[in-house]
């Protein structure tokens, strides 16, 4: 049967998007006859055949989406290959903010940056504005943070702390 490699979306990827691009390679020692997709193991949408592939597949569900590609070949087998990537679409905000455990050297200070530390959820990212540039960071699995944000000097410097999750909600 033919390989169908699906190059993207990567496999256990997140999106906020419910649009995402498809694209891969399909290989054989024959002429490839059919290339089509389903998303969670709805109708089939034909591809053009060929030895790649490229389209817009529209998830339909909040959550895990499944998508397959299959081909098949102009080969004795007449058997049929495929690749499936699962795919998260999360479109819904984080419902809660980073805690802010330390702010080293505490306020107020003349240091050019200070190291902001806390906790939040393991994976997600931790990104603070409010300092000379933004600054961000993913929470490690242990979920801790520690990120050193640069300061304008002589200046009041009021840092805003944003939790901003897999998908890319804030």
């Amino acid at each position: 049967p033919p390989v169908v490699t699906i190059t993207s979306p990567l496999e256990g990827s997140f999106t906020n998007q419910a649009q995402v691009g498809l694209t891969g390679t399909v290989s054989d020692a024959s002429a490839i006859t059919s290339i089509e997709y389903q998303v969670n193991g709805g109708s089939r949408v034909t591809l053009s055949p060929g030895t790649s592939f490229e389209d817009t597949v529209t998830l339909d569900i909040e959550g895990e989406n499944t998508i397959t590609v299959y081909a098949a070949a102009d080969d004795a087998s007449g058997l049929e290959g495929s690749d499936t990537v699962t795919v998260t679409l999360d479109t819904i905000p984080p419902d809660t903010l980073p805690v802010v455990s330390t702010v080293n050297p505490p306020s107020p200070t003349n240091s050019q940056q200070v190291a902001v530390m806390g906790t939040y959820e393991p994976g997600f990212t931790v990104r603070i504005t409010g300092g000379v540039q933004d600054k961000e960071g993913v929470v490690s699995g242990a979920g801790t943070y520690s990120l050193a944000v640069p300061l304008t000097v002589n200046s009041d410097n009021i840092l805003h702390v944003f939790g901003v999750d897999k998908a890319g909600n804030v």
